[in-house]
């Protein structure tokens, strides 16, 4: 699991000081982009959103730190499904599930790396 710390900002609320409902997609964004940032593999191609579902059960507010944790729950042979809990302290915020594919320069999905796979299952991911 790869955890992310973020500090809600007055650009990421409305009037009241509620956090946009597309923020905290983007928030998730941040945490995902970090967590690769770490990834030290051969990039033979790349993962783009296939799909995205959003629950949301309590608002962020202004000035909260908001922990997301981002974990895979399902590998496939091109494709793989993430789970990220955003939460302030130990309530749960909202839980964003993105599905995302790996493709080629020309878009198109291919099988993961043999390089990529063996990276995701020393980092501790269950494929």
């Amino acid at each position: 699991m790869h955890k992310f710390r973020f500090q809600i900002a007055f650009a990421d609320t409305d009037a009241g000081g509620i956090v946009y409902h597309a923020r905290h997609i983007e928030i998730c964004e941040r945490a995902r982009m970090n967590m690769m940032n770490g990834w030290d593999y051969n990039r033979d191609g790349g993962f783009v959103l296939r799909g995205l579902a959003a629950e949301y059960k309590n608002p962020i507010l202004l000035g909260e730190l908001v922990d997301i944790e981002t974990e895979f729950i399902e590998v496939g042979n091109a494709s793989c499904k993430a789970r990220q809990t955003l939460k302030v302290g130990d309530e749960v915020r909202s839980v964003i599930t993105v599905d995302v594919v790996f493709v080629n320069a020309m878009l198109r999905p291919i099988r993961l790396t043999d390089q990529l796979v063996e990276f995701l299952k020393q980092k501790g991911i269950k494929l």
